[in-house]
């Protein structure tokens, strides 16, 4: 199976774009796109451009030359239940989170199975997890500071209100200190008018007289 894959591989031409020998184009594949390029129209004697015959048969298809393994993109746990590690190899999805990634590879760890994407499992979960842990302790450093400043702003804010409660009382009583002076200043003396009526009353009896 190596050795077929090895000779088709061979065949296959290795695809350039138009003026690939040039400096300033680099030798990736890029379409032609000219009215009058020789590469697009496909004349004898110019490079060839890819097409479906170039392509690898289905029998063949995602199999490793260096391993023979069958490759096989995973997205779920499920899914490694199914594999067969001495035909297929473990090819993680890049669409998945890091957490959801770490786990499948927990999994093939403990299922000896092989993953193209990564090299040495065991760093790399190593990596990740150092990572974590820096970043669940930066989060906590940060809500801890979050909280002391809201604590901190919360006191200032009670401490200006007492402190304006405290000036309102001291100017309530001045107030109403001052408002005591003032009618006490303009209320009139009452006068002792007890005698006079005693006076009075004896006049009016007749054969009185004082």
């Amino acid at each position: 199976m190596k050795e077929l894959i090895s000779i088709l591989r061979k065949k296959k031409p290795k695809f350039r774009r138009t003026d690939s020998n040039k400096y300033k184009f680099k030798n990736k594949w890029r379409s032609p796109r000219g009215l009058q390029n020789k590469q697009r129209l496909k004349r004898k004697g110019h490079v060839k451009s890819p097409s479906v015959g170039y392509g690898t048969p289905s029998e063949i298809k995602y199999i490793d030359s260096k391993t023979g393994l069958r490759k096989v993109l995973i997205s779920n746990i499920k899914q490694l239940e199914d594999l067969d590690s001495k035909k297929e190899s473990v090819l993680i999805s890049g669409k998945l989170g890091i957490k959801k990634k770490v786990e499948l590879l927990k999994v093939c760890q403990e299922k000896k199975l092989t993953v193209d994407n990564v090299k040495e499992i065991s760093e790399y979960l190593e990596t990740v997890e150092k990572s974590m842990k820096d970043k669940k302790t930066t989060r906590q450093k940060e809500l801890e500071r979050k909280t002391k400043e809201r604590e901190e702003a919360l006191k200032k804010k009670k401490g200006k209100e007492d402190s304006k409660k405290s000036d309102k009382e001291v100017k309530e009583e001045v107030l109403e200190s001052k408002i005591k002076e003032k009618t006490q200043v303009r209320m009139p003396k009452q006068k002792d008018t007890t005698q006079s009526k005693e006076g009075h009353n004896k006049s009016s009896i007749p054969g009185t007289k004082q």
